[in-house]
């Protein structure tokens, strides 16, 4: 969309202004040289002139609020369309164009229906008489129709994609096909997916309505899934247009509110989308974590099936339990978690299939939204290949295994590109591999009596087609991705989109409490933990305030660091369930974060009387109490860390620092002799100082000097950086000319 065309958008929609909108309209539309739009637009101008004539008289029609919004209405059609023929005119390399100039546009959505309903009859007319007396000649003729009906699909779905704000004709022709559910059913199920890409492109009334009709006379879940997912990429994208200008569809929208089919199909829709966002982070955890320590488990347990370790290790003398049994329980580990990521809706297989859509198959934008049929025409050299064989493996990873469409057709174009002889070889070993197991059972499908959870695996595998189209496609660069993170005005990318707290049109959700607490769950545990807490928001005058409920939100709070209003829900996770370990600890430590010192001292006392030895809560104590300047108590805990763990971490530093803010550098300097530490050493220097002994002062810097020398932390501060800090904490005054020249003496000799 280029400027000009945005200007206009924003005028109508946000600034609800017309005549500028005009203006730049009349400018537009005189460019592209439309007889029909520039007629459309003087009627429009017309129209409103006669409005605002009437309004100056004193006269304000009971409609006018209607019948201005229809005008708006009007002019935001004429700029789609102005912006379509401008691109049609002036981008011939674009794929939108180049497709819709290959198009034959005398024909219309009815001659083309009118074609499916012909060939499919036929077809069947002539598989039923092959069936019974197979003919040759009919095979032939058979195989003919199939070829004609493929061209007629890719040809239906690029005229939907590119095609024009649909005629009333249009759209009542697409609804009689809709009607038809049993006999066209693959073909619906592309209308569908034609219809959300098209809008997609530009927004058309007509098409959204065909989305939501679709969902109404699904009768079965390839359908109703594809509608109800097209309609919630849609009511995203249009949102603000939808909201301020098309009330018949957010009233559509909310006449819903009651259907509870339809209810969990738009929740379980949107959190599937979310979570497809972070598909290529799943993808690099599966190829990077998962995957390898699998292999690397698999080859371990190969290795060892082989080894008799009575005879092989004893006869030289190694103890059997050295093997890493590690390994192979790692890698059992990871396969429980691949299994709980696929359970949650996570695209595991995205790592596996990405490098397989390159092969001509993918080349028509439609074949990317196919449902999966193994008799369609471009499979049908795959089918004589599998025909007759015995390999139960392939059949049941084409029926049974959890795959997108996309990827079982990937699968299959694999089988066809490695020919007879390799297939044969990989039938032997595969048919060697599964041997003696029920293989029927390995992809057992769990949801076959839930209806709906099949209706949810059916709706995930059309968004990881969807996924992929847009990720994978050679000319994605040129469609607007809904996986796609967005920038903020602030710069800043909005990690989650699919919710109700971002999108106005998703509002009808938020009296279902029950499903979006579970929302936010899932938000939460996939580190969304601001859109998590917006989501809680909406929840605050549900009655669902709890204990649990507050640590969710200041957990989320502290996650994405704002400390101070996490102190606020910890503190009131307290109130609903004091003593809570967890609430008490996460409370303190954003106490310490955000420098309330004082705050922190009564949950940590908590937490130590019911468990007396815990280092991190003596830890954080002594922490409180120094930063209070109260060193005496903090020294008291800060010892009894030392005395368990002298090692516990920054513990050492803690007590040097009271010792430093009681200036008892005495006892520092038994804390710290013979170190080879530099922090400790300048801190010694400064002690040498103190007591005017200058020579030992210069010697021990000179030491600090070679241990920053040797010191490999990264990034490094500069040794005078260090010094400045350290001479900070020493918390006493010194001449500061000698501390200085001291410096400048390390440096100069």
């Amino acid at each position: 969309m280029d400027p000009a065309s945005e200007k206009i958008l924003s005028n109508l929609i946000e600034l609800n202004t017309i005549a500028d909108s005009l203006e730049l309209l009349k400018q537009r539309v005189d460019s592209i040289g439309n007889w029909d739009l520039n007629n459309t637009l003087e009627k429009i101008e017309y129209s409103y002139n006669s409005m605002l004539d009437f309004m100056l008289q004193n006269y304000i029609s009971k409609e006018s609020k209607k019948e201005r919004l229809k005008l708006q209405t009007d002019l935001l059609s004429i700029n789609d369309k102005a912006d379509r023929l401008y691109r049609l005119k002036n981008n011939e390399d674009d794929l939108y164009v180049s497709t819709f100039n290959k198009i034959n546009r005398e024909k219309n959505i009815s001659t083309i229906l009118e074609k499916f309903t012909i060939y499919t009859q036929e077809l069947k007319a002539l598989e039923d008489s092959n069936n019974s007396n197979y003919n040759k000649n009919n095979a032939k003729t058979i195989q003919k129709f199939k070829e004609e009906i493929e061209i007629n699909r890719i040809d239906f779905f690029n005229f939907i994609w590119t095609s024009d704000q649909w005629t009333n004709s249009d759209y009542e022709a697409v609804n009689l096909f809709l009607a038809n559910p049993k006999e066209f059913s693959f073909e619906i199920s592309l209308l569908i997916s034609a219809v959300t890409l098209s809008l997609l492109e530009y927004f058309d009334i007509k098409k959204i309505n065909t989305l939501f009709d679709a969902y109404l006379l699904a009768q079965n879940n390839e359908h109703r899934m594809r509608s109800i997912i097209g309609i919630a990429i849609i009511l995203k994208l249009y949102d603000k247009r939808i909201s301020n200008r098309y009330p018949e569809i957010t009233e559509r929208i909310n006449n819903y509110k009651n259907d509870t089919q339809f209810i969990d199909d738009f929740f379980f829709t949107i959190t599937q989308l979310q979570y497809s966002c972070i598909t290529d982070k799943i993808t690099s955890k599966m190829n990077n974590d998962i995957l390898p320590n699998i292999m690397q488990g698999n080859k371990f347990k190969n290795s060892q099936s082989n080894i008799n370790f009575k005879e092989g290790f004893v006869q030289n003398g190694e103890n059997p339990e050295w093997t890493d049994i590690n390994i192979e329980v790692k890698a059992e580990k990871k396969i429980n978690e691949m299994k709980k990521m696929c359970k949650e809706g996570a695209d595991i297989y995205m790592s596996s299939f990405r490098h397989m859509k390159n092969y001509d198959f993918f080349r028509p934008i439609a074949h990317w939204f196919y449902p999966f049929d193994k008799n369609i025409e471009p499979l049908s050299k795959y089918n004589k290949m599998v025909e007759n064989t015995n390999n139960k493996m392939i059949k049941v990873l084409l029926n049974n295994a959890p795959f997108c469409n996309s990827d079982k057709y990937s699968f299959c174009m694999s089988i066809i590109g490695l020919g007879d002889l390799a297939k044969m070889s990989i039938d032997a070993q595969l048919d060697e591999q599964v041997e003696n197991q029920d293989i029927e059972n390995a992809f057992k499908n769990s949801n076959s009596n839930n209806p709906q959870k099949l209706a949810q695996e059916t709706g995930r595998h059309y968004i990881f087609d969807l996924y992929r189209f847009f990720n994978l496609y050679s000319y994605n660069n040129q469609f607007y991705n809904p996986f796609k993170k967005e920038i903020n005005v602030e710069g800043k990318s909005i990690s989650a989109k699919f919710i109700p707290s971002e999108c106005q049109q998703y509002h009808f959700l938020n009296n279902y409490h029950d499903k979006l607490f579970n929302l936010a769950e899932f938000l939460m545990r996939n580190e969304w933990y601001n859109d998590s807490d917006k989501i809680y928001e909406l929840l605050y005058d549900s009655n669902i305030q709890s204990a649990s409920y507050y640590q969710r939100r200041g957990f989320c709070c502290e996650k994405i660091g704002n400390y101070k209003q996490a102190i606020t829900y910890f503190q009131k996770a307290n109130l609903y369930q004091p003593n809570s370990k967890w609430t008490l600890y996460h409370l303190a430590d954003m106490c310490l974060k955000e420098n309330c010192y004082d705050t922190a001292l009564e949950p940590l006392i908590q937490l130590i009387e019911s468990d007396p030895n815990n280092n991190k809560y003596l830890f954080a104590l002594a922490t409180a109490y120094h930063k209070c300047n109260k060193d005496e108590e903090a020294l008291k805990y800060a010892y009894k860390v030392y005395y368990l763990n002298a090692e516990y971490n920054g513990i050492k530093n803690l007590i040097i620092d009271c010792l430093l803010s009681m200036q008892n550098t005495d006892k520092v300097s038994e804390m710290i002799m013979g170190t080879d530490n530099y922090e400790e050493s300048i801190l010694s220097s400064f002690i040498f100082i103190k007591e005017e002994n200058y020579v030992s002062a210069h010697e021990m810097l000179k030491i600090a000097s070679n241990q920053w020398i040797k010191d490999t932390q990264k990034p490094k501060p500069t040794f005078k950086q260090e010094y400045d800090r350290i001479y900070e904490r020493f918390h006493y005054p010194l001449n500061n000319d000698i501390v200085a020249m001291l410096y400048d003496a390390t440096i100069l000799r």
